[in-house]
């Protein structure tokens, strides 16, 4: 009998830490990101601004906290930017975040490369 009831607060405990506690750790995902309209690159460009989209469930704080680092690579046809979303799964939905902007450093100008990444 004894060794049931061990089982059971061990299943008990087992569910209670992926209800109470495996939810608030984040994930992140690649995010949507756009340039801003009338926004120009040009071969000599080597900052920018980009646009991300911050959607989700999270629990309702400022959407730059959510962005992580911009990620950009380099090849001889592209300048690729990929910028990662923390996914905070918290109890309810605190809406949707669009085109928050983050400025990206290059560590050499575009070119005649496309500008890639997770844009859509």
């Amino acid at each position: 009998m004894a060794k049931v009831k061990v089982v059971a607060w061990v299943a008990v405990g087992i569910v209670a830490f992926a209800v109470l506690v495996v939810p608030r750790f984040p994930r992140t995902h690649l995010a949507h990101w756009t340039l801003p309209d009338g926004y120009e690159v040009s071969a000599d460009t080597t900052e920018l601004t980009i646009l991300v989209t911050v959607d989700g469930c999270h629990d309702g704080g400022g959407a730059e906290r959510f962005i992580t680092e911009p990620r950009v690579t380099y090849s001889p046809e592209a300048v690729s930017i990929e910028v990662g979303i923390k996914d905070y799964y918290m109890d309810g939905c605190a809406g949707y975040f669009g085109g928050t902007p983050v400025d990206v450093q290059l560590d050499e100008p575009v070119g005649d490369r496309a500008l890639t990444g997770s844009a859509g």
